[in-house]
């Protein structure tokens, strides 16, 4: 949150900070930690190898000013690189398809089994809970969930938040809510896709990677390396 101290300066907080950094091409994930003077005591980041740590480090400390007016000593600024084969190949959605989604029940039970591909792999995910509505929406995302997290080897995890159907004009679709956790920020992502008729379930599937394409596809491709 962004604030006046008695001396009518910007406070800016690490949310804020960290928002900006994420922009810096290259950086995967971030997290700032503030001391009580609203200083920045250290900088932690996530990045791939395409760019130099050094580079990455000196437009740390530039956005920083630019944006906020905030110093940053280079020295507080740790950079960790994970391998990534190509910069410019093909993203993680475009090589991670929904393959089928399997909905069985019994005694009051749902179990609900989601299959993506990629390439000439498939992944599995599969997730069981209570029948109800509401409730089948959340494990075919849960599901999703994973399939996408074994894919991905434990590189980062996500949180399903919620799942929301909603209704524009004429249309109709869902709406999901999830958090990536890694092991230097969290952060929010919502994803949508429009349903069509007997859709339901593939249309839940959709909104998840549509979602968390957005930041994994970097990560999938480093760990393709």
């Amino acid at each position: 949150m962004l604030t006046q101290d008695g001396d009518n300066a910007l406070r800016v907080g690490a949310e804020q900070l960290e928002q900006a950094i994420r922009q810096i091409r290259g950086i995967i994930s971030n997290r700032v930690v503030m001391d009580q003077e609203g200083r920045i005591s250290e900088v932690h980041v996530l990045a791939s190898r395409h760019r130099n740590a050094k580079q990455i480090v000196r437009d740390v400390e530039a956005v920083c000013m630019a944006q906020f007016a905030l110093p940053v000593d280079h020295r507080r600024v740790s950079v960790a690189q994970i391998e990534e084969e190509n910069a410019g190949q093909a993203s993680f959605l475009a090589r991670l398809r929904l393959q089928s989604v399997t909905i069985s029940s019994s005694g009051g039970i749902l179990e609900v089994r989601v299959t993506l591909k990629s390439e000439d792999q498939v992944y599995e995910g599969k997730v069981s809970g209570p029948i109800t509505a509401t409730n089948r929406l959340r494990l075919v995302a849960a599901a999703t969930i994973d399939a996408v997290e074994d894919y991905l080897r434990g590189t980062c995890n996500f949180i399903l938040d919620d799942v929301v159907p909603f209704e524009i004009g004429q249309f109709e679709g869902v709406l999901v809510g999830l958090t990536l956790v890694t092991p230097f920020s969290e952060e929010g992502l919502v994803g949508s896709s429009m349903l069509r008729p007997d859709s339901g379930e593939s249309a839940v599937v959709l909104a998840v990677l549509n979602a968390i394409n957005r930041r994994v596809s970097l990560i999938a491709g480093a760990e393709a390396g």
